[in-house]
């Protein structure tokens, strides 16, 4: 009988003390990615020097599975690592601290990392990111990101300044042009597009990137709400008093400039190296959507996913473009109906911008 008392008491402190350290295992959480060389490093570091030496609890997350992604990044961005933004998987948090990378050198700080924190109150990298997705303006952020980027690329593809660019364009070589006016209009349309299109990505990806070497992603939600607001209001300024103080467009220092590109242009080649050129012009007329636009990707997008939806908004802006090439080179229109169309309706489409991006800045600071 007291063989067996003494057994049990035995087996219960055994059972208190697995309890015990069970509870003082130190929370460490693993991004990871199959097939990634760093990553099986990094794994075979934690199976032989890690697990089964120190107490530790270890939580691995592929990052293609699910939301993995937009949680490690969001993580991350807590942790001010703007290395694990930038490069992504293998990300190891520990306690306060972040480390991106499988070779020695990460697996010497991360084991001088646990060793400091075993059985102290340590972080927990899990409750953070917990904590993160219960956030209430993060899932309404991610959630904000693509109809607005849809509506502000909608609203900037009907920009009157790049109409009247393009039709200029077109219509001098309709005029310039005796024979195949629709071969030569058409390719020179497009090659124009093209070239818009290319440039204006070319734009989002070094700003986008700019966002993520900077690490500035935390505070341009705050400024691409501000900067909607700005937009929104001098559109609407622009449509109801456009003689008061200066309007979004094309300084009208350039004009002659741009009308000398556009008239000189008489091939696909200059017409493509006449859209490179005015693309940078435009700028102060059709920037402003994008720049909100960018804002709000540097804070919810991982790069990935930032790099499709540049390009769906680009695509979406050149959609004109093509829309006036097509009724210039088959005489649907005539370029002096489509600036009629555009003189006419040009603080209508001013009007539909400003309402358009004073509603999103407002809805983007209340979420900021």
């Amino acid at each position: 009988m007291k063989r067996q008392i003494k057994f049990s008491i035995v087996i219960l402190l055994l059972l208190v003390c697995f309890c015990a350290g069970a509870a003082d295992r130190l929370p460490i959480l693993i991004f990871y990615e199959q097939g990634c060389p760093q990553c099986d490093k990094l794994e075979y570091f934690f199976n032989t020097r890690v697990i089964g030496v120190y107490p530790v609890k270890i939580v691995k997350l592929e990052i293609h599975a699910g939301d993995n992604a937009k949680k490690l990044i969001q993580l991350a961005k807590s942790y001010g690592s703007k290395e694990i933004v930038k490069n992504g998987a293998p990300a190891t948090f520990i306690a306060d601290q972040a480390i991106q990378g499988g070779n020695e050198e990460e697996f010497r700080r991360i084991e001088e990392i646990v060793r400091a924190n075993i059985y102290t109150d340590a972080v927990s990298p899990l409750k953070r990111m917990e904590e993160l997705g219960e956030e209430a303006g993060g899932g309404l952020r991610q959630g904000l990101t693509l109809p607005a980027l849809l509506g502000a690329a909608a609203v900037d593809a009907v920009n009157p300044c790049a109409f009247a660019v393009l039709t200029l364009m077109l219509g001098t070589l309709l005029v310039a042009s005796k024979h195949k006016r629709t071969r030569r209009v058409l390719l020179s349309g497009m090659a124009f597009t093209v070239a818009v299109f290319i440039c204006y990505v070319l734009m989002g990806f070094g700003l986008f990137g700019a966002l993520e070497v900077a690490g500035l992603q935390q505070g341009v939600y705050l400024f691409a709400g501000i900067l909607a607001i700005v937009v929104g209001g001098w559109n609407l300024k622009d449509a109801i008093i456009p003689n008061i103080l200066p309007n979004i467009e094309v300084p009208k220092a350039w004009h002659g400039r741009i009308e000398r590109i556009s008239s000189a242009v008489t091939s696909p080649l200059g017409a493509f190296t006449a859209g490179c050129l005015v693309s940078w012009m435009l700028l102060p007329c059709t920037s402003g959507p994008y720049l909100v636009v960018l804002g709000m990707l540097g804070d919810t997008a991982t790069h990935a996913e930032a790099v499709v939806l540049i390009l769906i908004y680009n695509a979406i802006f050149v959609i004109p473009f093509i829309a006036i090439t097509f009724a210039l080179a088959f005489g649907i229109a005539r370029p002096y109906q489509i600036e009629n169309w555009r003189r006419k309706h040009k603080r209508t489409l001013h009007l539909a911008t400003g309402i358009f991006m004073l509603l999103l800045g407002i809805v983007v600071l209340s979420l900021a």
